[in-house]
Order: C-alpha cells, then structure tokens, then sequence
C-alpha cells in the first residue's frame, strides 16, 4: 500500500534526494538549471497540503519517487598508452544519455587522451587518445 512520504529531518532529505533525485532525469545536472519541481515541492509543503508532490510516497517501507526516469552512470579514463589508462575519479556523474556526457567531458576535458564509459560499455573516444592507442602499434622492435 503506498502512503505518502516526507522526510523527517534534512539528513534524511538529503539522503533522499541522493539516491532519487540525484540519479534522476528530471533533476538538472547543472544546479544554474534550477531543480526538479517535485523535489523543491517535497521540501516547500507539508503532507497535507494539496501542492504537495503525489509521486513521493512509501511503498513497503521504502521512500521512492515515482516519476523517477534513471541516469545512467558514465566514467572518463585518460589514456597514456596503448596498454595504460587512469581513472578520473572526481568526474564520475549521472547523465541521460551517451550524447549530454561526451558534451560535458569534452569541454572539462579540451584536447586530452580520454575515453567516456559508462559502468562497462564504452562510448567515445578522443582523437588524442586514438592516437595515444596507436602509438605503440607500428614499432615491432
């Protein structure tokens, strides 16, 4: 039976919004971009209110939004090799699709060897890291 949900305190909104909102379509990955009405909604109203957002409720006992369209996880790895490459840790995010992550890596990254994944199929590659692939490639001594 699902009942309506508000968080309790602000630890557990912001526990809330990091495994929903966060990962959520709807909620801009750039905070200038404003945010997800249900989620300034969840915190503007209380339950009873007639603005507050339907599509956060408990459903056997779990907190859950319902209009939540999932982001898929990408990760950037900087090639030096053909054989090596480095993990950017700090630029792991959420995006909707294939085509908002190489926009976003490619101008935090300008002209260096990377390559986009996202959890283990990979997506794109730069020019500087194809060449950085192909290297070795021709050397047979």
């Amino acid at each position: 039976m699902d009942k309506p949900y508000r968080p309790s305190s602000g630890t557990e909104g912001v526990m809330f919004e990091s495994s929903w909102c966060n990962k959520c379509t709807l909620q801009p990955t750039d905070p200038k971009d404003g945010s997800c009405a249900i989620l300034a909604s969840m915190f503007c109203f209380d339950l009873g209110d007639p603005e507050y957002p339907k599509e956060i409720i408990r459903r056997d006992g779990i907190a859950m939004c319902t209009a939540f369209v999932s982001r898929k996880r990408y990760r950037v790895l900087r090639r030096t090799d053909n054989k090596t490459t480095y993990r950017l840790v700090t630029s792991d995010r959420w995006f909707a699709d294939d085509d908002e992550a190489i926009d976003h890596y490619t101008s935090l990254y300008p002209n260096k060897p990377i390559e986009i994944w996202e959890s283990n199929r990979f997506v794109w590659i730069s020019k500087e890291a194809t060449a950085a692939l192909n290297k070795q490639q021709f050397k047979l001594f």
